[in-house]
């Protein structure tokens, strides 16, 4: 089918403790949220035309970011990368509490953190992520309302 690429999602919220809480993620330079729909072959074998229904959505995203060693965040992330355990995010067009705001959810896990070769005094990170199944949150798109 086709891929949806969502670039305005701008603010990262690692939810963590019981209750869950939001904890901004710093340093955010930019994020990608990345779709893509399989499309299933439907056609019968009499037909001239290869019909098609929709198949699984792909998702993956990433994060690229300034990085701070002693970052609570980063660490968050690190350790779930190492440890191979999972991690829940939330990624918004806005604050996570203003009403209209966009909010793409789900539980990930790190797939990968790379750190290119670069000149200049800051570093940057990419960590790129894939959704794992999660017993109560599934991969959402939801709008903050009053």
């Amino acid at each position: 089918m086709g891929t949806k690429r969502t670039g305005d999602f701008h603010k990262v919220y690692l939810m963590t403790g019981d209750p869950l809480a939001p904890a901004l993620i710093k340093n955010v330079v930019s994020t990608e949220l990345q779709l893509s729909g399989q499309a299933v072959d439907a056609s019968s074998r009499d037909s001239k035309f290869s019909l098609y229904i929709p198949g699984k959505i792909d998702i993956s995203a990433s994060i690229v970011l300034n990085l701070e060693p002693d970052d609570a965040s980063y660490i968050a992330l690190r350790t779930a990368f190492i440890n191979q355990t999972s991690v829940h995010l939330k990624f918004t067009t806005d604050a996570i509490a203003i009403v209209g705001t966009v909010v793409f959810e789900a539980v990930f896990m790190v797939e990968g953190i790379s750190q290119p070769e670069q000149a200049n005094t800051t570093v940057q990170i990419t960590i790129t992520l894939r959704p794992t199944p999660h017993a109560t949150i599934s991969p959402n798109f939801s709008t903050v309302t009053g």
